[in-house]
C-alpha cells in the first residue's frame, strides 16, 4: 500500500472518531425518540379531560423543544466540518 507522506493520519482517525460518535448520539437520540412517541400515544389513548389535554399539551411542546436542542446539538458545526474536510483535503492532495 503506497502510503502519502503528508497524509496526516491523526486527522483521520480524529474524524472518524467524531463520525463514531455523531452516530451513537443519532441512534441514542433515535431511541429516546421512539420511547417518548410511545409514551405519548400511550397516554392518548386514555380518556382524558380537558385539563389533562391541555397539561399533555404542555408536555409534548416542551418535549418536542427538547428534542430538537439535543438534535440540534448532535450535528457538529458546520464552518467546523467545513474546516476539517478543508484541511484534510490538502493533506490528501499533497
Amino acid at each position: 500500500m503506497k502510503k502519502i507522506e503528508s497524509f496526516d493520519e491523526n486527522l483521520v482517525k480524529e474524524l472518524v472518531n467524531d463520525f463514531n460518535e455523531l452516530k451513537e448520539d443519532y441512534l441514542k437520540f433515535k431511541e429516546d425518540t421512539s420511547n417518548n412517541i410511545k409514551n405519548i400515544l400511550e397516554k392518548l389513548l386514555r380518556k382524558a379531560e380537558k385539563e389533562d389535554l391541555h397539561l399533555l399539551e404542555t408536555k409534548m411542546l416542551e418535549k418536542l423543544n427538547d428534542m430538537l436542542q439535543k438534535f440540534l446539538g448532535i450535528f457538529a458545526d458546520k464552518k467546523d466540518t467545513v474546516k476539517r474536510l478543508s484541511n484534510l483535503e490538502k493533506n490528501v492532495k499533497h
